[in-house]
């Protein structure tokens, strides 16, 4: 395994649910080692790392729950991990009004 850098929180929305889901995202990430971006895309079975790091940075959300347990997951994510990023990922949703916002503000 190849570690990774920690994730650039300067995206990151303000506080919130989409800061809440990061931070989780980022507890989970640090805990087990910071695996590199590439290596969180292949346990994704995701083609490269790009799609990791816009996630991980906040700039987008998973596209459904399958992505967002597939990324607690693939960050080293337990059982608990899992669940509860599936729970912040759906509060997410509910509070940016459905799967085609994310919630964050304009700067």
């Amino acid at each position: 395994m190849s570690a990774g850098r920690p994730i650039n929180q300067d995206p990151w929305p303000a506080p919130g649910p989409h800061r809440r889901f990061l931070e989780l995202l980022d507890q989970v990430h640090r805990a087990n080692g910071t695996k590199s971006l590439r290596t969180i895309a292949q346990a994704m079975n995701l083609s490269g790392p790009n799609r990791v790091s816009v996630l991980l940075r906040g700039t987008s959300l998973p596209t459904d729950e399958g992505q967002a347990r597939a990324l607690v997951r693939a960050l080293g994510g337990s059982a608990e991990d899992i669940q509860r990023g599936v729970q912040r990922y759906l509060q997410v949703r509910s509070a940016a009004g459905g799967p085609g916002r994310t919630g964050r503000r304009d700067r």
